[in-house]
């Protein structure tokens, strides 16, 4: 018999994602999250589930960042960005997110 990793509950992974402050340490974000996870009456998620959520969707987020600051500093140089190339970016990026842990 295989084993797979648990499916977490859609408000855990948006919990994950909305507690997740990148000036704090993931074990930080993973007390909190455990901590809003049994006021609800939810298991306390594991450590190393959590974490690949976290890291996830911090790339996540630094690839969206990176395609703004691209775009704005085009955009501050005086020339037009190109806005084929921004889209396909951004269709890269939602592509990636079905593979990402915690999206869907």
């Amino acid at each position: 018999m295989t084993s797979s990793a648990p499916r977490f509950h859609p408000r855990l992974v948006r919990a994950i994602h909305r507690l997740d402050d990148e000036s704090v340490p993931i074990a930080e974000v993973w007390r909190r999250v455990g901590a809003w996870a049994e006021r609800r009456g939810m298991p306390r998620p594991g450590y190393d589930n959590v974490r690949r959520i976290i890291l996830a969707e911090r790339d996540r987020r630094a690839e969206l960042r990176q395609i703004r600051n691209d775009v704005a500093g085009t955009l501050l140089t005086g020339r037009t960005p190109d806005p084929v190339d921004a889209l396909d970016r951004l269709a890269t990026v939602k592509a990636r997110d079905r593979h990402r842990p915690g999206r869907s």
